[in-house]
């Protein structure tokens, strides 16, 4: 018998007894599926939230940054309300 030849049958064998054993525990086996697939769903849909998230949070900062110091001779306002922001006018 060559190695190929014992892999293989090694492996119908275990396919049997997966089979057999899927045949009794039939139930229990679906429920494990239906839970499994459950959790995939979730954890596919928050991690499609997250980067959402992360991609809004990412815009958010680039359009609340202040910009950059004006050279001397621009002209800019800055104004200050009740809010805790300050706004620069350029």
């Amino acid at each position: 018998m060559t190695l190929a030849l014992i892999i293989r049958s090694l492996f119908e064998f275990v396919a049997v007894v997966l089979a057999i054993a899927g045949f009794v525990k039939r139930e229990e086996l679906l429920d494990f599926e239906n839970k499994l697939f459950r959790a995939i769903g979730i954890h596919w849909r928050n991690y499609r939230r997250r980067k959402q998230r992360e991609k809004t949070r990412a815009a958010r900062q680039i359009q609340s940054r202040a910009p950059a110091d004006l050279p001397e001779e621009e002209i800019a306002v800055t104004v200050v309300s009740n809010a805790p922001a300050i706004h620069r006018v350029a």
